[in-house]
């Protein structure tokens, strides 16, 4: 990605619900059996896709995993020349493992 793309990325939560629910109906999907794929309510699945609720670190991995997308596809859309399964994972990872660290020394206090 160049600067000049980097400089027009924007966070839109609207965007990421209709990225969420694209990519589900691509997949021929039903929200419960999304639900079920990500471990979660079809209530939640719904919240998702309606911008009523936003993503956990938890959701947006298993998003990842069952979609084989980016975190950057679901948050900016950004879709990246390859996106195999290996660098998603890693990202997956990654996201875990901040999660954690906030968990542990961040929320600790509260």
């Amino acid at each position: 990605m160049t600067n000049e793309n980097i400089s027009s990325v924007r966070f839109d939560p609207d965007d990421i619900c209709r990225r969420l629910k694209k990519l589900r109906k691509e997949a021929e999907l039903t929200q419960e059996q999304l639900a079920d794929k990500i471990h979660c309510s079809r209530e939640n699945i719904s919240n998702y896709e309606r911008g009523k609720n936003t993503l956990s670190f938890d959701s947006l991995v298993e998003y990842m995993n069952v979609f084989h997308v980016s975190a950057d596809y679901i948050l900016f859309g950004i879709e990246h020349e390859s996106n195999n399964m290996k660098s998603t994972d890693s990202v997956a990872y990654l996201i875990a493992d901040l999660e954690a660290l906030i968990q542990k020394y961040i929320c600790k206090g509260r």
